[in-house]
């Protein structure tokens, strides 16, 4: 389970020897968006090309009573050829060749590594365990509020989106629609400048299973005429996901941000 964040030499190298000497076989991209078997040469080459920064299931065999390799990308055979050696090297190094400055420029999810040749049903059956790790979690239920606010705000505090059923100064409606860290002094919204850059940005975080309620990021240069902006999706984890926003800023320009939630119908 792999995935490359280019293909350029040197990098590329996912299974390689560990030593400069001996009869050694390895496992990589050479340069280019197809990956490929060495020994003294590229043996078997697939006729299928990778996507960059694209998760990808890669399988290698080699059948030394036969000296053949094949090559499986994502579930299919993609390539096979023969070799007039088998390798003499005792280790292997994921990521690099010979300790060299080969190195791989992605992740390895998971690799596993047979002793012996494996059989098209255990073949599919790792397939099938390495895929399922690739899948995204299921989404969680959709929530409206009266859904959140029943099990989260108890009995006599005020339920109302308006109220503030824990004293810390943010509406039931903020702390359903938005994460926020009363207690460590965070809020709502996140902002950050680059001086260097004449950039401010604006972040905020959210659940994604919510339903019935809306986010508008406005900003203003004086607290008085108020603009909506376009905020988009940034890093999402765990349900929940970030939503930013970023303009240029001219020397002593300021700028005002809010954000505006609402029940929707």
């Amino acid at each position: 389970r792999v995935s490359l964040k280019d293909f350029s030499l040197p990098s590329g190298n996912i299974l390689s020897s560990a030593s400069a000497t001996g009869t050694r076989h390895a496992l990589f991209m050479g340069g280019t968006t197809f990956p490929r078997m060495w020994h003294a040469g590229n043996f078997a080459i697939s006729n299928t090309a990778m996507v960059a920064d694209q998760s990808h299931l890669l399988v290698a065999t080699y059948n030394a009573a036969n000296n053949t390799g094949f090559l499986y990308l994502d579930g299919t055979q993609v390539g096979t050829g023969t070799v007039t050696n088998d390798t003499n090297d005792a280790t292997y190094q994921l990521g690099n060749l010979a300790s060299g400055a080969f190195h791989m420029r992605g992740t390895i999810g998971e690799a596993i590594i047979y002793n012996r040749v494996i059989t098209a049903q255990e073949r599919a059956s790792i397939e099938g365990y390495l895929s399922s790790k690739m899948l995204s979690p299921p989404d969680a239920p959709l929530l409206g509020y009266a859904a959140w606010s029943g099990p989260n705000i108890q009995p006599p505090a005020d339920d109302s989106p308006n109220g503030d059923a824990n004293n810390n100064g943010y509406a039931n409606l903020i702390e359903y629609a938005v994460v926020v860290t009363p207690n460590s002094g965070g809020g709502p919204l996140a902002v950050a400048c680059d001086q260097e850059a004449g950039t401010v940005s604006v972040s905020f975080s959210r659940p994604t299973n919510l339903t019935g309620v809306t986010c508008e990021l406005l900003e203003s240069p004086d607290l008085e005429s108020w603009t909506t902006v376009t905020h988009t999706a940034g890093p999402a984890a765990a349900g929940i996901e970030t939503r930013e926003y970023s303009r240029s800023v001219g020397p002593q320009e300021k700028w005002f941000f809010q954000l505006k939630v609402t029940l929707v119908p």
